[in-house]
Protein backbone atom coordinates (compact mmCIF):
# COMPACT_ATOMS: atom_id res chain seq x y z
CA UNK A 1 0.00 0.00 0.00
CA UNK A 2 2.02 3.46 -1.22
CA UNK A 3 1.47 6.64 0.60
CA UNK A 4 -1.11 8.19 -1.72
CA UNK A 5 -3.74 4.78 -0.63
CA UNK A 6 -3.24 5.15 2.56
CA UNK A 7 -3.43 9.46 2.61
CA UNK A 8 -6.84 8.92 0.71
CA UNK A 9 -8.19 6.17 3.14
CA UNK A 10 -7.07 8.29 5.71
CA UNK A 11 -8.95 11.68 3.95
CA UNK A 12 -12.43 8.90 4.07
CA UNK A 13 -12.06 8.09 7.71
CA UNK A 14 -11.90 11.58 8.49
CA UNK A 15 -14.72 12.71 6.48
CA UNK A 16 -16.62 9.18 7.33
CA UNK A 17 -16.34 10.91 11.15
CA UNK A 18 -17.37 14.60 10.36
CA UNK A 19 -20.45 13.62 8.18
CA UNK A 20 -21.17 10.87 11.33
CA UNK A 21 -20.71 13.55 13.88
CA UNK A 22 -23.31 16.10 11.98
CA UNK A 23 -25.59 12.94 11.76
CA UNK A 24 -25.49 12.38 15.19
CA UNK A 25 -25.86 16.48 16.26
CA UNK A 26 -29.17 16.05 13.83
CA UNK A 27 -30.22 13.19 15.24
CA UNK A 28 -29.78 14.38 19.31
CA UNK A 29 -30.86 17.79 18.55
CA UNK A 30 -34.32 16.53 16.43
CA UNK A 31 -37.08 17.52 19.22
CA UNK A 32 -35.35 21.06 19.71
CA UNK A 33 -35.39 21.31 15.52
CA UNK A 34 -39.28 20.10 15.65
CA UNK A 35 -40.01 22.49 18.19
CA UNK A 36 -39.47 25.24 15.96
CA UNK A 37 -41.30 27.20 13.94
CA UNK A 38 -38.64 27.03 10.57
CA UNK A 39 -41.25 24.54 8.44
CA UNK A 40 -43.79 27.11 9.07
CA UNK A 41 -42.31 30.06 8.74
CA UNK A 42 -40.80 28.79 5.42
CA UNK A 43 -44.63 27.84 3.87
CA UNK A 44 -45.51 30.93 4.83
CA UNK A 45 -42.66 32.84 3.06
CA UNK A 46 -43.44 31.25 0.15
CA UNK A 47 -46.92 31.49 -0.07
CA UNK A 48 -46.75 35.24 0.66
CA UNK A 49 -44.28 35.46 -1.85
CA UNK A 50 -44.98 33.11 -4.96
CA UNK A 51 -45.61 35.35 -8.20
CA UNK A 52 -42.30 37.45 -6.80
CA UNK A 53 -40.08 34.04 -7.12
CA UNK A 54 -41.54 33.45 -10.33
CA UNK A 55 -40.80 36.99 -11.78
CA UNK A 56 -37.16 36.15 -9.49
CA UNK A 57 -36.07 33.24 -11.44
CA UNK A 58 -37.01 34.09 -14.54
CA UNK A 59 -34.71 36.89 -14.34
CA UNK A 60 -31.93 35.41 -13.07
CA UNK A 61 -32.38 32.48 -15.84
CA UNK A 62 -34.51 33.29 -18.89
CA UNK A 63 -33.05 36.98 -19.16
CA UNK A 64 -29.72 35.52 -19.45
CA UNK A 65 -30.93 32.82 -21.56
CA UNK A 66 -31.80 35.22 -23.88
CA UNK A 67 -28.86 37.54 -24.04
CA UNK A 68 -26.67 34.92 -24.08
CA UNK A 69 -28.90 33.05 -27.07
CA UNK A 70 -28.47 36.52 -29.04
CA UNK A 71 -24.73 36.72 -28.51
CA UNK A 72 -23.64 33.09 -28.87
CA UNK A 73 -26.23 33.23 -32.42
CA UNK A 74 -24.36 35.90 -34.08
CA UNK A 75 -20.61 34.19 -32.97
CA UNK A 76 -21.76 31.06 -34.02
CA UNK A 77 -23.05 32.05 -37.49
CA UNK A 78 -19.38 33.88 -38.11
CA UNK A 79 -17.73 31.34 -37.31
CA UNK A 80 -19.87 29.02 -39.10
CA UNK A 81 -19.29 30.60 -42.12
CA UNK A 82 -15.32 31.16 -41.91
CA UNK A 83 -12.35 29.09 -42.58
CA UNK A 84 -11.40 27.69 -38.96
CA UNK A 85 -8.16 28.97 -39.26
CA UNK A 86 -9.63 32.58 -39.96
CA UNK A 87 -11.45 32.62 -36.44
CA UNK A 88 -10.13 34.26 -33.20
CA UNK A 89 -10.58 32.73 -29.78
CA UNK A 90 -12.85 35.03 -29.17
CA UNK A 91 -15.90 34.50 -31.60
CA UNK A 92 -15.12 30.61 -30.55
CA UNK A 93 -15.97 31.72 -26.64
CA UNK A 94 -19.35 33.53 -27.78
CA UNK A 95 -20.01 30.83 -29.94
CA UNK A 96 -20.21 28.45 -27.22
CA UNK A 97 -22.84 30.93 -25.26
CA UNK A 98 -25.21 29.08 -27.33
CA UNK A 99 -24.75 25.99 -25.17
CA UNK A 100 -24.86 28.08 -22.00
CA UNK A 101 -27.83 29.73 -22.78
CA UNK A 102 -29.58 26.28 -23.64
CA UNK A 103 -28.49 25.41 -20.37
CA UNK A 104 -30.02 28.23 -18.19
CA UNK A 105 -33.13 27.52 -20.53
CA UNK A 106 -33.07 23.48 -19.15
CA UNK A 107 -32.64 24.69 -15.34
CA UNK A 108 -35.19 27.65 -15.76
CA UNK A 109 -37.83 24.90 -16.66
CA UNK A 110 -36.74 22.09 -13.90
CA UNK A 111 -37.11 25.61 -11.97
CA UNK A 112 -40.64 26.10 -13.57
CA UNK A 113 -41.82 23.14 -12.94
CA UNK A 114 -40.84 23.11 -9.34
CA UNK A 115 -42.60 26.52 -8.61
CA UNK A 116 -45.49 25.06 -9.84
CA UNK A 117 -46.16 21.92 -8.02
CA UNK A 118 -45.16 22.89 -4.90
CA UNK A 119 -46.79 26.52 -4.81
CA UNK A 120 -49.65 26.24 -6.84
CA UNK A 121 -52.14 24.71 -4.62
CA UNK A 122 -51.08 27.13 -1.68
CA UNK A 123 -51.89 30.05 -3.58
CA UNK A 124 -55.35 29.74 -3.92
CA UNK A 125 -55.41 33.92 -4.48
CA UNK A 126 -53.33 34.40 -7.25
CA UNK A 127 -53.92 30.66 -9.11
CA UNK A 128 -54.70 32.37 -11.91
CA UNK A 129 -51.26 34.51 -11.97
CA UNK A 130 -49.60 31.33 -10.99
CA UNK A 131 -50.82 29.24 -13.92
CA UNK A 132 -50.13 32.34 -16.34
CA UNK A 133 -46.46 32.73 -15.36
CA UNK A 134 -45.99 29.01 -15.33
CA UNK A 135 -47.42 28.59 -19.33
CA UNK A 136 -45.79 31.29 -20.02
CA UNK A 137 -42.65 30.35 -19.19
CA UNK A 138 -42.87 26.61 -20.37
CA UNK A 139 -43.77 28.60 -23.75
CA UNK A 140 -40.81 31.00 -23.61
CA UNK A 141 -38.51 28.49 -22.48
CA UNK A 142 -39.94 25.92 -25.45
CA UNK A 143 -39.46 28.25 -28.26
CA UNK A 144 -35.97 29.22 -27.62
CA UNK A 145 -34.78 25.29 -27.05
CA UNK A 146 -36.74 24.87 -30.86
CA UNK A 147 -35.32 28.10 -32.54
CA UNK A 148 -31.94 27.89 -31.78
CA UNK A 149 -31.64 23.87 -32.96
CA UNK A 150 -33.34 25.40 -35.93
CA UNK A 151 -30.98 27.84 -36.23
CA UNK A 152 -27.70 25.52 -35.92
CA UNK A 153 -29.12 22.95 -38.56
CA UNK A 154 -29.86 25.80 -41.18
CA UNK A 155 -26.11 26.36 -40.72
CA UNK A 156 -24.97 22.27 -40.79
CA UNK A 157 -26.72 21.20 -42.85
CA UNK A 158 -26.00 17.64 -41.11
CA UNK A 159 -27.79 17.82 -38.33
CA UNK A 160 -30.87 16.14 -39.01
CA UNK A 161 -34.17 15.61 -36.82
CA UNK A 162 -37.65 17.79 -35.94
CA UNK A 163 -36.79 19.05 -32.76
CA UNK A 164 -41.18 18.88 -32.48
CA UNK A 165 -40.98 15.03 -32.65
CA UNK A 166 -40.39 12.71 -29.96
CA UNK A 167 -37.36 10.87 -32.49
CA UNK A 168 -36.00 14.12 -32.17
CA UNK A 169 -33.08 13.25 -29.90
CA UNK A 170 -32.11 9.80 -31.58
CA UNK A 171 -31.93 11.41 -35.22
CA UNK A 172 -29.87 14.75 -33.96
CA UNK A 173 -27.78 12.13 -32.56
CA UNK A 174 -27.17 9.75 -35.49
CA UNK A 175 -26.41 12.60 -37.72
CA UNK A 176 -23.29 13.64 -35.30
CA UNK A 177 -19.67 12.54 -36.36
CA UNK A 178 -17.83 10.41 -33.65
CA UNK A 179 -16.11 12.88 -32.39
CA UNK A 180 -19.23 14.78 -31.36
CA UNK A 181 -20.62 11.35 -30.27
CA UNK A 182 -18.04 10.30 -28.16
CA UNK A 183 -17.95 13.95 -26.55
CA UNK A 184 -21.41 13.34 -25.63
CA UNK A 185 -21.04 9.93 -24.60
CA UNK A 186 -18.27 10.99 -22.28
CA UNK A 187 -20.41 13.92 -20.95
CA UNK A 188 -23.40 11.48 -20.43
CA UNK A 189 -21.46 9.19 -18.54
CA UNK A 190 -19.78 12.08 -16.56
CA UNK A 191 -23.42 13.26 -15.55
CA UNK A 192 -24.39 9.61 -14.69
CA UNK A 193 -22.31 9.85 -12.01
CA UNK A 194 -22.76 12.88 -10.76
CA UNK A 195 -26.49 12.19 -10.72
CA UNK A 196 -26.07 9.20 -8.55
CA UNK A 197 -23.80 10.98 -5.83
CA UNK A 198 -26.29 13.41 -5.67
CA UNK A 199 -29.37 10.92 -5.57
CA UNK A 200 -27.24 9.60 -2.74
CA UNK A 201 -27.12 12.21 -1.28
CA UNK A 202 -30.91 13.17 -1.72
CA UNK A 203 -31.88 9.91 -0.09
CA UNK A 204 -29.69 10.57 3.03
CA UNK A 205 -31.44 14.35 3.16
CA UNK A 206 -35.10 13.16 2.76
CA UNK A 207 -34.61 10.59 6.03
CA UNK A 208 -33.17 12.89 7.99
CA UNK A 209 -36.13 15.56 7.18
CA UNK A 210 -38.64 12.97 7.97
CA UNK A 211 -36.86 11.78 11.03
CA UNK A 212 -35.97 15.65 12.36
CA UNK A 213 -39.32 17.31 10.73
CA UNK A 214 -41.50 15.07 9.89
CA UNK A 215 -42.25 15.45 6.26
CA UNK A 216 -43.09 11.97 5.65
CA UNK A 217 -42.20 9.08 3.27
CA UNK A 218 -43.03 9.95 0.03
CA UNK A 219 -40.00 12.62 -0.95
CA UNK A 220 -38.15 8.94 0.66
CA UNK A 221 -39.57 6.69 -2.22
CA UNK A 222 -39.01 9.17 -4.40
CA UNK A 223 -35.48 9.45 -3.93
CA UNK A 224 -34.94 5.77 -3.86
CA UNK A 225 -36.98 4.94 -6.40
CA UNK A 226 -35.14 7.51 -8.54
CA UNK A 227 -31.65 5.66 -7.56
CA UNK A 228 -33.23 2.28 -8.20
CA UNK A 229 -34.77 3.30 -12.18
CA UNK A 230 -31.47 5.06 -12.71
CA UNK A 231 -29.22 2.19 -11.80
CA UNK A 232 -31.40 -0.47 -13.46
CA UNK A 233 -31.33 2.01 -16.70
CA UNK A 234 -27.94 1.95 -16.80
CA UNK A 235 -27.31 -1.77 -16.14
CA UNK A 236 -29.59 -2.50 -19.10
CA UNK A 237 -28.09 0.04 -21.70
CA UNK A 238 -24.81 -1.35 -20.52
CA UNK A 239 -25.82 -4.56 -21.93
CA UNK A 240 -27.32 -2.98 -24.85
CA UNK A 241 -25.24 -0.78 -26.42
CA UNK A 242 -23.84 -0.93 -30.20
Amino acid sequence: MNKNTKFRIMIKFIASLAVGGVLTLLLLTQNVLSDTQFTKGLENFLYNHTVILYFISALLLLVPAAILHFIGKKAYTVMFSSDDDDVDAETKKKAGYLDVSMSFVGVFIAVNFMQYGMLYHKSTENSSTILVLFMMGILFASVLQVYTVKHVQSLDKRLKGDPSKGSFDKVFFDSLDEAEQLKAYKAGYNSFQMIKKITLVMMIISILMNIIFGTGEFAIFISCTFMLVETLLFAYHEKHVS
